[in-house]
């Protein structure tokens, strides 16, 4: 009987993750009911379960395409469209299978297959610049037809901010991707009542960057500098790009952690997953309020390497890194 509703469960969990994964925004956070699943059945039938909803995925691209599946633009198309997708299925399934190692180890080895995927199609594309040119025009020729369904015309602007819009995708994919992947996770470990779990508030709390980090990130930003003066390759500079804004999702979460556990001392009531709610919330409506966040969270874990901004008080908050 306990079989049985185990098997249910991984059902249930792989229709629910890949109808999302067909709903508008629900693409993003597929992967939530794959990670719920893990603190329900064992590791193996998670790994089966996240598995099941990659061969699915994968059926319907094919699907989408089947007409024209010979073509290779067809499969590059088809590979940039799974990107997202294995990024976050790979990324569950690393995160279910590191529930022992501590927690920024556990965030840098969810994070790094999007890293990979990212550089398998970069190094693909590298190799067959031909085929990358068609990708681009086939994204330009979408983009333009757009614009001039709503605006009725197109002209050399709309060339330029396609480049602009493009190059900014691009650099920044990786990094994105990386955030959905950690906000699933941490919405999975306070799924049901864990959100009550002041032992893992105090983690949101603990939250914390090694000192060794904040070298990368400067070699990373002056890296950025110096291509604002210096041409380098498109495929060098959308890595250094992904990386550099992959340091400041990692640092944003420092950030954070150093408001919430300065408001938590304040208010005692407060929980971790409403303010996480009210940030995401003035991220997604608020147009200043979202730069604000962006820049001013980063810059806070940032600061933090050489200013105390959380005073810790003993047998309250320890400096311990345990994973969620």
């Amino acid at each position: 009987m306990r079989n049985r509703g185990q098997l249910l469960d991984l059902l249930l969990a792989v229709l629910a993750s890949f109808a999302m994964y067909n709903l508008g925004l629900g693409y993003l956070i597929f992967t939530f009911p794959l990670l719920v699943l893990s603190k329900r059945t064992s590791r193996e039938k998670t790994d089966t379960a996240c598995v099941a909803v990659l061969v699915l995925v994968l059926l319907k691209q094919l699907y989408t395409y089947r007409e024209s599946l010979s073509d290779a633009l067809t499969s590059a198309l088809i590979g940039i469209n799974l990107f997202v997708p294995l990024s976050l299925i790979l990324g569950a399934l690393v995160w279910v299978n590191t529930a022992k190692v501590k927690l920024f180890n556990r965030i840098l080895l969810m994070c790094a297959p999007s890293f990979l995927v990212f550089f398998g199609l970069e190094l693909w594309f590298t190799i067959k610049p031909e085929l990358a040119l068609r990708v681009m025009e086939e994204y330009r020729g979408q983009y333009l037809d757009m614009v001039k369904a709503l605006t009725g015309e197109t002209n050399e602007t709309s060339d330029a901010v396609f480049q602009i819009f493009m190059y900014g995708i691009l650099g920044a994919i990786v990094s994105l991707t990386s955030l959905v992947n950690i906000s699933n996770a941490f919405l999975s470990s306070m799924a049901g009542k864990s959100y009550l779990d002041e032992e893992k508030d105090k983690v949101i709390m603990n939250f914390q960057v090694p000192g060794y980090f904040i070298y990368p990130f400067l070699i990373l930003w002056a890296c950025m500098l110096f291509f604002n003066f210096f041409e380098v390759k498109a495929s060098i500079l959308l890595l250094v790009m992904n990386l550099a804004f992959f340091t400041l999702v990692i640092y944003g979460m420092q950030g954070f952690a150093i408001v919430y556990f300065n408001l938590k001392k304040r208010f005692e009531k407060l929980r971790v997953m409403r303010l996480f709610f009210l940030v995401t919330l003035l991220m997604l409506l608020f147009v200043g309020a979202n730069l604000i966040l962006w820049i001013g969270l980063p810059l806070l874990g940032v600061l933090e390497n050489w200013i105390t901004l959380r005073k810790r008080k003993q047998g309250v908050y320890t400096n311990e890194d345990h994973s969620l």
